[in-house]
């Protein structure tokens, strides 16, 4: 990573403070070809006019020292014992208020739109992480909604049960089994021996599939015509 940006032929050091690129008055003299003292000159005349921690900053060493991790650009940079000012980028465009040469203009350009830009650059990174955190919320509370609504579904078709259709459909098919069975609905065995074959028929039906009556069968077993297929096997065994 490049830690210096060319500003008017001038190789300028990036040095962060607080989340801000600053610059020091020996940066700004510089920069714009002025006499060294000329931007601190600017300053004293003008401090009034410049908020503390907000245009400008005033570190010691012990502020650079204390910091877990040195502040970029400041590996090199050793504060006055009574704390060196660095400016912000709304310092140094107060500060140099007064210089209207064309010089001046096109640094002050190069400045805001390179050196300064940085402020830019880390506040829309800032709010992409925001956005992806908040995205990557909202994707976990649509999983867990969708992970609710699945179990829900689940529990529906768990417990369904076949329609008036469906349960017609395996009378009827329980009815040509019998029929079959017995020789008949009109045969002598039919009228002797269909309502034992009938109920066992349903006794084992409800044991195969588990459930307390025909009616309660899942649909599910209907859907491959599995209920209906073990209707069309079933044997009566007397016990």
């Amino acid at each position: 990573m490049k830690n210096s940006i060319e500003i008017n032929g001038v190789d300028l050091q990036v040095k962060i403070w607080n989340g801000q690129r600053v610059v020091t008055f020996a940066d700004i003299d510089r920069v714009h070809n002025r006499v060294e003292g000329t931007a601190h000159r600017n300053f004293k005349e003008n401090k009034k006019h410049l908020i503390e921690n907000e245009d400008y900053f005033i570190l010691k060493p012990s502020d650079i020292q204390r910091d877990e991790f040195r502040p970029l650009g400041f590996e090199n940079e050793k504060p006055a014992n009574r704390g060196t000012i660095y400016l912000t980028e709304s310092g140094y465009l107060l500060l140099v208020k007064s210089l209207t040469d064309d010089l001046a203009w096109r640094v002050q350009r190069q400045l805001v739109n390179t050196y300064f830009k940085f402020k830019e650059v880390v506040e829309d990174v800032q709010s992409t992480e925001t956005g992806l955190q908040l995205s990557e919320g909202k994707f976990a509370e649509t999983m867990d909604t969708l992970k609710a609504c699945a179990a829900v579904f689940q529990s529906m078709i768990d417990y369904s049960t076949i329609n008036y259709k469906q349960q017609q459909d395996l009378l009827q098919t329980a009815r040509n089994r019998v029929n079959f069975l017995l020789g008949g609905a009109h045969s002598l065995e039919y009228k002797e021996h269909s309502r034992i074959y009938f109920k066992n028929l349903w006794q084992d039906f409800c044991k195969a599939f588990e459930c307390g009556s025909y009616k309660d069968l899942n649909p599910s077993h209907m859907a491959d015509d599995t209920a209906k297929k073990w209707i069309q096997k079933w044997e009566y065994i007397e016990l």
